[in-house]
């Protein structure tokens, strides 16, 4: 009786590492360490969301705070400012350092450990408001133009919600959830928690890679950089077809004199990718927006987030990340 007693109870202890943490045990967990982020910027005041990956160290995505003239963390009435250290704006990940901060850093979950349908959990701060926690799982692992992994999930992304921890059911940081590339239920996508440990490196390689023998430290220093009105023009007026980076339902981009623009996007509906063409306009506070054709309600059109406004950053020589100010939506490219 004792031994089966013994064997009841390993069983027991088995099944429950393998079902994991509840939801209600994971955001106790983990929601000490995920903070509002909030970016001022030309008067403009753009609030996110971070997690803390280190001692006075958090995470969150460049789009939120590169450019920003002050930076703040925020949960009930405390409040820190934060300084921008690292900006990996390719990845899209920035590192905030945080003075006299303390809250505990979450653990990261390698990507090797990440599974097609595992259960996936995003804390966040959508719209401002503290902590809210949504499950999904993971719909697929996509791969960037350099053979990066990228996470696909169920779980959306909302305005907000750039920056937040993707957790599994041990409540290990599996990502950091960006943008949704369309308004589809499964397009959303999340930066992979390995790269939070490059984002320092990959920063300091990019740094001496562009200052190279005898380059002045001034012009090293110039990417990324945010571009103004007067930069997106003459971009626009030199620029023609370019490669898409990001995201892979964009399968082509091309901008043509008269400030038109077309696309080849693919959805549930066109797998293979339907054409489109409209308009761009550069607006004197230096974004650009976009019209493409309006369809009927229901009609399931994936491009349709890009009828939008965007903030344009050039992130090298050649490659160009832009992002929407009243969203989370964005696509990439880079200059043939």
């Amino acid at each position: 009786m004792a031994k089966n007693r013994s064997c009841l109870a390993l069983l027991m202890l088995v099944g429950g590492e393998a079902l994991g943490l509840e939801p209600p045990a994971i955001f106790e967990r983990v929601a000490p360490s995920v903070w509002v982020v909030s970016a001022t910027s030309q008067g403009r005041q753009i609030t996110a969301s971070a997690v803390v990956v280190a001692p006075g160290r958090l995470i969150t995505n460049c789009h939120v705070v590169q450019g920003a003239k002050a930076i703040q963390i925020k949960k009930d009435t405390t409040q820190f400012d934060a300084t921008l250290e690292f900006s990996d704006e390719q990845r899209d990940l920035c590192q905030i350092a945080v003075r006299g901060f303390f809250a505990p850093a979450v653990p990261l979950a390698p990507m090797a450990t990440l599974k097609v349908g595992q259960r996936v959990y995003a804390i966040n701060s959508p719209g401002g408001e503290e902590l809210s926690i949504n499950e999904g799982m993971v719909s697929s692992v996509r791969k960037t133009t350099d053979g990066s992994p990228l996470i696909q999930t169920t779980v959306a992304v909302t305005q907000g919600s750039s920056g937040g921890g993707l957790f599994d059911a041990e409540a290990r940081l599996v990502g950091v959830t960006s943008y949704a590339a369309s308004q589809g239920p499964t397009t959303n996508f999340a930066q992979p928690a390995d790269w939070i440990q490059e984002v320092p490196e990959r920063v300091r390689a990019a740094l001496a890679a562009r200052q190279g023998p005898g380059t002045p430290a001034a012009a090293a220093s110039m990417f990324p950089k945010v571009l103004t009105a007067d930069d997106l023009v003459a971009h626009f007026a030199s620029v023609a077809s370019v490669e898409v980076q990001t995201p892979a339902q964009l399968r082509s981009l091309r901008f043509a004199p008269g400030n038109r623009i077309s696309i080849t996007y693919a959805s549930s509906r066109d797998p293979g990718g339907f054409s489109a063409n409209g308009n761009f306009q550069v607006r004197p506070n230096g974004q650009v927006c976009f019209t493409l054709p309006l369809w009927p309600a229901g009609y399931d059109v994936g491009w349709k987030w890009m009828s939008d406004c965007f903030r344009v950053s050039q992130t090298d020589e050649k490659t160009y990340s832009l992002r929407s100010l009243k969203g989370d939506t964005g696509f990439s490219y880079s200059v043939r």
